[in-house]
C-alpha cells in the first residue's frame, strides 16, 4: 500500500486517496477526502496562512478570501487575503501589493515602468476598471486564487506552476466539487 506520511493514516483513508487521486468510471468521486500536498509544491509556491484565518481588516462586512500567488521576485509566499466585494478590482490590486511590499502610483510600481496586474488560473486578466462584484460569480467565487504578476501577460511556465500549485493546495484538499463533500 502507498505511503502518504504521518502517524493518522489508516487503511481505510489511504484506499480513499488512492482511489481519488486514479479515479475508475465506477469508483465515483471521493475528493473530497484527499488531503494538500504541500511537500508535492516548491516552498515559494506554497501558502504562508490558511483560507481559514486570511489576511486582511476583520471588520469587512461583504467579505470574500481570494488566494494571491505574487510576482517571483517579489520573494512572498502566497497568501488568502480577506477582501471587500463591494470594492473595486484596484482595491485588491492594491492590497494584493501591499501583502508583498509593493507600492503602487496608478497601476504601476513605485520607482518602475512596469505595469502590475492580476490574472486568473487561466491566465486572463482582471479588468480593475470593473467592481470586484462584476467578477464574482462567472470570474471569481470564494475561495478562487489568482496571480499578481508584473506586465500584461503571464509566461506559460509560471503559469503551469501556478495551477499546479493550486491545484495541490486547492481548500477541499484538491476536490473537483470545489472543497464541498460529494459524498453527504
Amino acid at each position: 500500500m502507498a505511503s502518504y506520511g504521518g502517524d493518522d493514516d489508516t487503511p481505510l483513508l489511504a484506499r480513499a486517496r488512492d482511489a481519488c487521486s486514479n479515479p475508475s468510471p465506477l469508483a465515483g468521486c471521493c475528493a473530497c477526502l484527499t488531503f494538500t500536498r504541500s511537500d508535492q509544491v516548491a516552498a515559494s509556491l506554497r501558502f504562508s496562512n490558511t483560507h481559514w484565518q486570511p489576511s486582511g481588516d476583520k471588520g469587512i462586512k461583504d467579505v470574500i478570501v481570494l488566494g494571491v500567488f505574487f510576482p517571483l521576485d517579489a520573494e512572498t509566499k502566497p497568501r488568502w487575503l480577506r477582501l471587500d466585494r463591494s470594492k473595486p478590482v484596484t482595491k485588491v490590486l492594491e492590497a494584493a501589493c501591499a501583502a508583498c511590499g509593493y507600492q503602487l502610483d496608478r497601476g504601476r510600481l513605485v520607482g518602475s515602468p512596469d505595469r502590475i496586474n492580476l490574472f486568473t488560473l487561466d491566465g486572463d486578466m482582471l479588468r480593475t476598471d470593473l467592481e470586484l462584484e462584476a467578477h464574482i460569480p462567472s470570474t471569481l467565487q470564494e475561495l478562487s486564487m489568482i496571480i499578481l504578476e508584473k506586465g500584461n501577460r503571464l509566461q506559460s511556465e509560471r503559469l503551469r506552476d501556478v495551477q499546479e500549485a493550486a491545484r495541490l493546495q486547492r481548500p477541499g484538499g484538491g476536490s473537483r466539487a470545489g472543497g464541498m463533500c460529494t459524498i453527504m
